[in-house]
């Protein structure tokens, strides 16, 4: 199963739980961003390929939007209080530090 970004994890563990009652021979769940919320209900350990980890803030690009916008940005970018996107920096742990 591949997942975009994981906020409360509640639609991948419906997705799973459906799956594993067909008895699949594997399940595996891949996710590009998992966001790291008090709301989260699956934890980063239950993912067996994971991206990134990001704090909890509301991001686009790669597909991820923000009232159909910014779908297309070949980056992932954090959308700010006036509902501008600033590119991530990747450097060591610190995304957006």
């Amino acid at each position: 199963m591949i997942e975009d970004i994981v906020d409360t994890g509640a639609s991948l563990k419906y997705i799973c739980k459906l799956l594993d009652e067909r008895k699949p021979r594997t399940l595996k769940t891949c996710v590009l961003v998992y966001k790291e919320t008090l709301r989260s209900t699956l934890p980063k350990e239950a993912i067996d390929y994971l991206g990134i980890v990001i704090p909890d803030v509301f991001i686009v690009g790669y597909g991820i939007d923000c009232a159909q916008q910014y779908r297309w940005l070949p980056y992932i970018g954090k959308v700010n209080d006036r509902r501008q996107v600033i590119p991530a920096s990747s450097r060591g742990d610190r995304f957006w530090g």
